[in-house]
């Protein structure tokens, strides 16, 4: 009997001092330091983004009501258990290469890749007026800062191409790889994605 109300009082005392979750102030998980949803945005998986601007995004997108956390971009209430939803929880660099990180949805952050944040919500409206209202779209509509740089074509000394052969790549005609059909350039539009057979008929 003694054992049982020692056992108990041990648990009792475990519970009161249960630490809270330093991101939404739930409980903890037992031997934890976050609750279980924050520990999934947390932990160690996501190993390029420093753990202290992770807690900082997430404590700036959480809901004043605790249903959850918002979208920087939309505002839309992000969902936490199904990663392959297009309103997953993520994070984004807000302008790439700097430090600050901002929760979005996966979606929202696969549409703005490259972009500012500032570039993504000017952009974005404009776009969509183009395609749904017919409005022109202006070229110079903002200065492009980070995403150029990512598309700039390159030069004639990194193509390390040269004039076609008789036996050369079955798309443009130009060297290719030993052992393949196709160039160093070519192989890698083909085989990014599964539909490689597509991509030939449509590159030729």
């Amino acid at each position: 009997m003694f054992c049982i109300l020692l056992l108990t009082n041990v648990v009792i005392s475990r519970v009161g001092t249960r630490r809270t979750c330093p991101v939404c102030d739930r409980p903890a998980k037992y031997h934890g330091k976050y609750c279980p949803v924050c520990w999934r945005f947390c932990n160690n998986r996501h190993p390029h983004l420093p753990i202290s601007e992770r807690i900082k995004a997430l404590k700036e997108a959480l809901d004043k009501d605790g249903k959850g956390f918002r979208c920087f971009y939309t505002g839309k209430l992000l969902a936490v258990d199904d990663p392959d939803g297009p309103w997953y929880l993520t994070f984004d660099h807000m302008t790439p290469g700097k430090k600050r990180i901002v929760v979005c949805a996966r979606l929202i952050n696969e549409m703005k890749k490259d972009l500012t944040g500032d570039e993504f919500r000017i952009v974005v409206p404009a776009l969509s007026d183009h395609l749904e209202k017919g409005v022109s779209l202006d070229a110079g509509l903002i200065e492009f800062v980070c995403w150029p740089r990512r598309f700039e074509p390159p030069g004639p000394a990194m193509l390390r191409r040269t004039p076609p052969s008789l036996k050369g790549c079955a798309v443009c005609g130009m060297t290719r790889r030993r052992y393949s059909l196709y160039c160093d350039i070519c192989r890698h539009f083909i085989f990014h994605k599964p539909e490689h057979v597509a991509r030939v008929k449509a590159m030729v």
